[in-house]
């Protein structure tokens, strides 16, 4: 309750809440798993997205030698260049207050 212009008189005035924007539900890579031969360029993978685009992506730890990870797009792609065995990546997926993270394998061979 707020008061209102009139001294004595309580104004019920309805609280405001910001709707909630279209927010990012999914984000898939498939396959999750990677084998890539060395010294040959990878298939971009593009990641499936259900609801809203993600705003930034981000790698907990770094790729491969030769691999990136497009920030603005999520995309994975070049070419390895170092022999790897399979290891796990978690790949974070940004867009306003959501964090969405995606488990993925690479080895390179």
């Amino acid at each position: 309750m707020f008061q209102g212009l009139n001294p004595g008189a309580m104004d019920s005035v309805p609280p405001v809440i910001p709707k909630p924007g279209p927010r990012c539900e999914g984000v898939v890579y498939t396959p999750s798993a990677f084998v890539l031969p060395i010294g040959v360029p990878m298939t971009p993978a593009v990641p499936a997205i259900t609801g809203a685009a993600p705003r930034i992506w981000y790698r907990k730890t770094p790729l491969p030698a030769g691999l990136l990870l497009d920030n603005s797009t999520g995309t994975l792609s070049g070419t390895p260049t170092v022999l790897q065995p399979v290891t796990p990546y978690t790949i974070l997926a940004v867009h306003s207050d959501d964090v969405l993270q995606v488990g993925i394998t690479i080895s390179v061979v």
